[in-house]
């Protein structure tokens, strides 16, 4: 597929499904079989319906969730894009009870296109600035090992 196929669908993931909720878009946008890197999901199983699972937790958290491309780079099957997401936790994130406290945390991914879907995402995103945001208390060697 074109790069001009692939950013309009790396815009829909963050217009459609990161800011608007509609997870089944997924299903057109991205394969069965999807790989996802994240250093922070370290228990992430890979594929599609592991990843919607994922999105419907952040979206259960922070109901007002708006992914905003920053930047968006087309490089034939690969599509790279900065991002800052906003929010307010209102529901419980996994070991963290809403605090009701907004958030803005940025990050990277990398989106690698398989016959104009999403075949791989690599993603890397400042998860201690949003534990920051939310209070929640990091041990400080934690914080220097990341």
């Amino acid at each position: 597929m074109s790069e001009t196929e692939n950013v309009a669908a790396a815009k829909r993931l963050y217009e459609e499904v990161f800011t608007g909720g509609d997870i089944a878009v997924l299903n057109s946008i991205a394969i069965d079989d999807l790989v996802f890197h994240d250093p922070t999901m370290k228990e992430f199983r890979g594929g599609l319906q592991t990843f919607k699972e994922r999105e419907a937790m952040f979206f259960n958290a922070f109901p007002d969730k708006k992914s905003t491309i920053d930047d968006l780079i087309p490089n034939g099957d690969k599509v790279v894009v900065r991002w800052t997401t906003t929010g307010t936790h209102q529901n419980e994130l996994p070991g963290v009870a809403p605090t009701l406290k907004p958030i803005n945390v940025s990050g990277i991914s990398i989106l690698r296109f398989d016959n104009g879907k999403i075949a791989e995402i690599w993603q890397y995103w400042d998860e201690l600035a949003l534990l920051n945001q939310l209070g929640v208390q990091v041990p400080k060697v934690a914080a220097e090992t990341r």
